[in-house]
Order: structure tokens, then C-alpha cells, then sequence
């Protein structure tokens, strides 16, 4: 087995993973530990409680998530209760002192505005952010690399955001 270097790894999260993936680096950080190098975050799902019903455009556009099936999924996950807690959430805590994050959405996706809001509230906390925002594309479009142009250019982009952050 090899043994790495915290700061020398970057860190990718699918899914509900993600919320997972950033909750942790938000522990770390907290706890004074090092941080991986940067964190690569597709199509985020970071604020369970959100009314996905609030934007009625990315409802009808959004071809692969609903908001009752992310409700359902958010239920299951954790206690409504608990949705305002950023280690649950992690949109709603201080984005300050994180490592470099490159964050990418398809536009048409229900869960772009988490993106936009995280590239946003980050970028102002003195995070080194790339937000890309991938136009008529869903939710995690980017697994689909070799059969659709855009994919392909977004593992080139997590690529090459590898190669800056762990160099």
C-alpha cells in the first residue's frame, strides 16, 4: 500500500456523497486538521431543505430528479429537524478556510441553485473557486464522458483541477 500525503489528495464526491464529502472537509477544518489538496463536487446536493418546487422552470427542465423524490430521499437521510445543520446542509455553514473546490452543475438540474449559492458563498469567504455551470444539462450528466461532448469536457476540467491542486 502506498501512503499519501493529506494535502496531496483531491477529494470527489458523487451523490448524496457529496453533502457527505464537503460535511467532512468542514469537520476537518473545524477540528484544525489538514485538509486534501481541493475538493471536486458534481452536481451538489448541499441544502436538503430547500423548496426544490420554488423554481417551476427547473422542475419541467430537470429530467432525471423530482422534488418529491428528493424529499423522500432527504427524509430517509435525515430528520427534517436536522436539515439547518451545516454538517447536514452543508450550504448553511461558513465556507471560509476551505481548500480549493471546483464545483460543477448542469443547469437543467434541480439541484443547480446548491451549486451557484456554494460557488457563490465560498468565493466570497476567499476560497479559490471554478464554478461551472454546464447549459442544458442534468444532474450528473458528467458520468455519461465518451457519449456526450460536455461530459468530456468535465472530466477534462476535474482533470486538470487535479493536476493544479496536487501539484
Amino acid at each position: 500500500m502506498r501512503a499519501f500525503a493529506v494535502a496531496s489528495i483531491a477529494a470527489l464526491a458523487l451523490a448524496l456523497a457529496r453533502t457527505l464529502a464537503l460535511a467532512l472537509v468542514l469537520s476537518m477544518r473545524d477540528a484544525g486538521e489538514e485538509l486534501p489538496a481541493g475538493v471536486i463536487l458534481l452536481s451538489p446536493w448541499l441544502d436538503l431543505g430547500r423548496d426544490r418546487r420554488a423554481v417551476p422552470d427547473l422542475v419541467r427542465r430537470d429530467v432525471l430528479l423530482s422534488p418529491d423524490w428528493l424529499d423522500a430521499c432527504a427524509r430517509a437521510y435525515a430528520d427534517p429537524s436536522s436539515w439547518a445543520d451545516p454538517l447536514i446542509s452543508p450550504l448553511h455553514a461558513e465556507h471560509a478556510g476551505l481548500p480549493p473546490l471546483l464545483i460543477q452543475a448542469g443547469a437543467d438540474e434541480l439541484l443547480a441553485p446548491d451549486a451557484e449559492l456554494l460557488a457563490a458563498s465560498a468565493a466570497a469567504a476567499g476560497v479559490d473557486v471554478t464554478y461551472t455551470r454546464w447549459p442544458r444539462m442534468w444532474h450528473d450528466f458528467m458520468l455519461q464522458a465518451g457519449l456526450l461532448a460536455a461530459a468530456d469536457s468535465a472530466v477534462t476540467q476535474a482533470s486538470w483541477f487535479v493536476r493544479q491542486v496536487a501539484s
